[in-house]
């Protein structure tokens, strides 16, 4: 499940990601992340993930769709996460773009938000 944090405005996007991941979950972030790049010149995306318990095969090739789509608009992401498989995931992503990316432990949550959410 993803589901969409308050913390979502302006130009930063903040999502929760944990349990199982269906490709209708992209079906709330694909659009989110369309409307801030036409208000915005550029996206910042605060992760918040938890436990994953299951990827559905079609949410894999959504998720893949929606990020090279996308991933030229995102200048910075915070990943807060206490599992190192997604960690390992995202930094494959770094060879594919110059966006700054950073990982925070769950207990530096509010690091990571100050972090995203500062001026460039």
């Amino acid at each position: 499940m993803i589901k969409v944090l308050d913390l979502t405005q302006g130009n930063i996007i903040a999502f929760r990601m944990e349990g199982k991941i269906e490709a209708k979950d992209y079906e709330i972030i694909d659009p989110l992340l369309e409307k801030t790049k036409k208000e915005n010149e550029e996206i910042k995306l605060f992760m918040d993930i938890g436990k994953i318990e299951g990827l559905e095969g079609a949410a894999i090739t959504e998720d893949f769709k929606t990020y090279f789509k996308h991933i030229g608009s995102v200048s910075r992401i915070a990943v807060v996460t206490d599992y190192d498989s997604q960690k390992v995931l995202l930094k494959l992503s770094d060879i594919f773009t110059n966006t700054e990316i950073k990982f925070f432990p769950q207990k530096e949550k509010d690091i990571a938000i100050a972090w995203v959410t500062r001026e460039s």
